[in-house]
Order: C-alpha cells, then structure tokens, then sequence
C-alpha cells in the first residue's frame, strides 16, 4: 500500500491490519480446503470470506458484511482523491 493510500485510510479512522492479521490470513487459508480459491476480506483483523455469499445477492452489504461495506463506503471520500503513483 503507498504511503498516501495508508495515510489516507488510517486518517479516516478505517480498520488497519497488522503483519500478524495477514500472517493468519495466510495461514487460516492453507489448513482450510474449504477456502480454496475464495476470496478473503481481512479488515482491522477481522478475516472474511466474501466471495461464495455473493453468487445471487445482487448488493455488496450482503456479502461483504454490514460493517465492511460501511467502511469501504465511507472510504469513496478519500479514495476518489486518490491518484495511484508512476510506475
């Protein structure tokens, strides 16, 4: 994540991960044959599988989870200001 991206996120009071969050992400991820090739969600070390629940619900609060979708909904304010680096 760039520099300005995290600022930004962390300055909005949105939930931050630790090493440790993505770590057992990983980890929770390669002892559970069920999670083979879903998506994860980790947020504020929260993980969250979102990709079998939305096969049919036609809104993201459904699968991303009520609090999830209103931290990447507030998020849009400072994120429609983002401009990604040069590569």
């Amino acid at each position: 994540m760039t520099s300005a991206f995290a600022e930004g996120w962390i300055k909005g009071g949105f939930p931050t991960n630790e090493p440790v969050d993505i770590s057992r992400a990983i980890a929770t991820a390669a002892v559970r044959p069920d999670l083979n090739g879903c998506t994860l969600w980790v947020s504020g070390g929260t993980l969250t599988e979102i990709e079998n629940g939305i096969v049919g619900v036609p809104n993201r609060d459904h699968w991303l989870g009520k609090k999830n979708n209103e931290d990447w909904e507030k998020s849009k304010v400072f994120l429609s200001d983002y401009v990604l680096p040069d590569q």
